[in-house]
């Protein structure tokens, strides 16, 4: 029975389809990739994954294996051009190596995003869990970001680590859009669903961080530098997470103190008794407002509305609506404006029953007014 999504919630800004996470499979991905290349750089990014030392090892070792000696060797220009075609090979085998570690880099940087279903099975702890996966994600980097992998990525004569460059380049204008078309006024004012809102906040937040992170890999590419600014002032103007809960708490206590129940149009005790029996009974209500106090009914409804089959013209049932003051079992109050329904029995109707609901909190010395 909660209320609809808040306005701040425009279309713009529509939660991203949360990718699945798959940390094992990633290891095991990078491992398998770290297995097959050579070289010092690659063994200081394979520390910095975590990978066991055995692999490490392993790459270390494959520059000493001894060179395989061919009987029968060819002349002297034979060997000249075998040579220079060999040079030639290894140099790009050598050059997609290190793009591939760049480019595990960029996507372990533009998946981290958060779960906004947590949000909303477990407010609270899903922000404690978001503000440590920031801090993980920041220490991760931290040992990743080498200095030689900073120059691999950056290196503009190597065609496959300028694609992954090109990459990086466009997610960063991807997320600039999406931080420019946040309304960051009405979100940080807005009292709507607080979970909802959390989870657009570490949204926004760790946007920020992978901008940062994309501009540490690439201190000189000019997309990912405008778009770290802009989103850097985005936060900024939108603040700490403290400052947004304050806000957002105002908003809501002002909004609380401002509720009135909606007129009653009409007077009829024998309806209002129904619809209150009707609102205790609901499966609906059977949640947080279990047990509550029907304080006043108001009929919204000059009577009741028959609807009729379309087709056959066939009476189907008959509504009507009405504004409940409630009080919970914690004290708080609330307007709760109902929809009830009776179904056609034929030549009478059944029973009445809530068909739907929206509550809004108010204060309990505002319902008389």
């Amino acid at each position: 029975m909660n209320s609809s999504n808040p306005r701040w919630m425009s279309a713009s800004m529509n939660f991203p389809e949360t990718r699945a996470k798959r940390p094992r499979a990633r290891e095991a991905t990078m491992a398998d990739l770290f297995r097959r290349l050579a070289g010092v750089s690659g063994v200081a990014a394979i520390a910095a994954f975590g990978v066991p030392s055995p692999v490490a090892d392993h790459c270390a070792s494959a520059q000493s294996l001894p060179r395989l000696e061919i009987p029968g060797a060819p002349g002297a220009a034979s060997t000249r051009v075998s040579a220079s075609s060999g040079d030639a090979a290894s140099q790009r085998k050598e050059q997609r190596r290190q793009a591939d570690l760049v480019k595990a880099i960029v996507a372990e940087i533009t998946d981290f995003v958060p779960d906004h279903r947590a949000f909303i099975a477990d407010n609270d702890a899903a922000q404690t869990q978001a503000m440590q996966a920031l801090e993980d994600f920041r220490a991760k980097l931290d040992e990743a970001l080498t200095a030689d992998l900073i120059a691999m990525a950056n290196d503009s004569g190597n065609g496959y680590a300028t694609r992954v460059a090109t990459t990086a380049s466009r997610h960063a204008q991807y997320l600039s859009r999406a931080i420019a078309s946040t309304d960051l006024d009405r979100f940080r004012n807005s009292d709507g669903r607080d979970d909802l809102a959390m989870a657009q906040y570490f949204l926004m937040a760790y946007r920020v961080e992978q901008l940062a992170q994309l501009a540490r890999l690439y201190p000189d590419n000019s997309d990912v530098l405008a778009a770290r600014s802009a989103a850097g002032d985005a936060m900024a103007q939108l603040g700490s997470l403290e400052s947004v809960r304050q806000g957002r708490a105002e908003a809501l206590a002002a909004r609380i103190a401002a509720m009135r129940l909606r007129p009653a149009v009409r007077r009829d005790a024998a309806a209002e008794r129904d619809f209150a029996s009707a609102f205790r009974s609901s499966a609906w209500t059977q949640g947080e407002f279990a047990g509550s106090e029907v304080l006043r009914v108001n009929l919204l409804s000059h009577g009741w509305t028959v609807r009729r089959n379309p087709v056959t013209g066939i009476i189907l049932s008959r509504d009507q609506q009405a504004a409940l003051a409630v009080k919970r079992k914690d004290g708080k109050c609330f307007s709760y404006v109902i929809g009830l329904e009776q179904k056609s029995q034929g030549s009478t109707f059944g029973g009445t029953y809530m068909a739907s609901g929206r509550e809004r909190e108010m204060l309990c010395e505002n319902i008389g007014r």
